[in-house]
């Protein structure tokens, strides 16, 4: 049987994108009948090519309205997989931008801040929807949310912004703050503003960025903490959306949302901002030796406390207990190795601080909802 031609359309090739084509591959290689049409060797199509594209289907990265208008006039069969700007006729498969934001107040909201920003842009619909959930579920809190929108000077990302004014807006805000950033390269900017301005990063301000663009993350001062999504299951969900479209099992306007991944731990966001010093020293204590095998009666005894006491304390300056932060950091710790690293999961059980691997299963599926082999499979990076 001959196969059908698709089209991919993504004009940059940051490590989102990469994990976005990785899946449309992976799709390919497991379930067949698509032949990808590449350019000069790479699985990818250029812009100006789409007009002689003769294809049954494409997945796209749809940046502008202009893009959406010209790929809707094509009557092709085409899958979005950005939510830049609206494309209510196009099918999409996307992270669930709201749901990012949500993630972002409640991870913030977890070192302790009580104060709170949001970096975005008024233009883009993923940068608005990113704000709206970040500002709703702090307003869910009781707290109010400084809102910092920057401009660029044309529609591409890696522009460069208005600084001065990012500045200005983070001289007015109260310390310690949390600072979200729709995307890393504005949280980048905000990590150099803040450097300019004086305020210390994490101590005064915890910022954190969405897309775990390791590069960009990595060599930022300090290092950027961001939320990755589930690149690699955005493409494979979108060629399999892209197939039942082409064979009539789904509808041309047909759009999924994806939950956000894992939160990508950086220096940016190791703020403590407790009111109780020996809380904070409680919260260090537990981090710093999360793949120990240390019980909570380990903490007290540190801070020289009665059991009682301690989860009194702790769960009035934190929120929780100490046994739920222990077990949320080990777990933390441990889908991070399992998206990072090629450890076994014994090992990665033991570096966490389980004393058996089946308590660390147990543990994970509770927690996360999947099994720390179903979570790899779904967030592995290439490694």
């Amino acid at each position: 049987m001959q196969r059908r031609k698709l089209g991919v359309y993504i004009p940059r090739m940051d490590d989102n994108c990469q994990r976005i084509m990785r899946g449309v591959v992976r799709h390919l290689h497991e379930q067949g009948g698509w032949e990808l049409i590449t350019h000069e060797a790479m699985p990818w199509m250029p812009w100006e090519t789409l007009r002689r594209f003769r294809g049954d289907g494409m997945i796209a990265v749809v940046f502008t309205t202009e893009e959406y208008r010209a790929l809707q006039r094509r009557r092709m069969p085409c899958v979005n997989v950005c939510a830049r700007c609206e494309t209510p006729r196009l099918a999409s498969v996307y992270s669930d931008n709201p749901q990012i934001g949500r993630l972002a107040a409640t991870t913030l909201w977890e070192q302790g801040l009580r104060h709170f920003a949001f970096v975005g842009r008024p233009g883009f619909y993923h940068d608005l929807a990113r704000g709206a959930g970040f500002q709703e579920e702090l307003q869910a809190r009781m707290a109010d949310c400084a809102w910092i929108e920057v401009e660029a000077a044309t529609d591409h990302l890696d522009d460069k912004v208005d600084m001065s004014k990012i500045m200005g807006q983070l001289r007015r805000l109260p310390r310690p703050v949390g600072i979200f950033a729709a995307h890393d390269h504005l949280g980048c900017h905000v990590l150099t503003a803040c450097r300019r301005v004086g305020i210390n990063v994490p101590h005064e301000a915890a910022v954190l960025g969405v897309n775990d663009f390791t590069l960009m993350c990595e060599t930022a001062q300090p290092p950027l903490s961001s939320i990755r999504q589930q690149a690699e299951r955005t493409g494979y969900e979108a060629a399999q959306l892209l197939t039942d479209i082409v064979e009539g099992r789904a509808a041309r306007q047909t759009q999924l949302l994806l939950p956000p991944g894992e939160v990508i731990h950086r220096r940016s966001t190791e703020t403590l901002a407790l009111d109780d010093p020996e809380m904070r020293e409680a919260v260090l204590y537990i981090r710093n030796h999360l793949a120990e095998a240390i019980s909570i009666e380990d903490v007290a005894q540190h801070l020289a406390m009665s059991r009682r006491g301690l989860d009194k304390r702790f769960l009035a300056a934190v929120g929780h207990t100490p046994g739920e932060e222990l077990r949320r950091v080990r777990l933390r710790r441990g889908a991070e190795l399992l998206s990072q690293t090629k450890l076994s999961i014994t090992e990665i059980s033991a570096r966490c601080g389980f004393a058996a691997t089946s308590s660390f299963d147990r543990a994970f599926r509770e927690m996360m909802e999947m099994t720390p082999r179903e979570y790899r499979s779904t967030h592995r990076a290439e490694i």
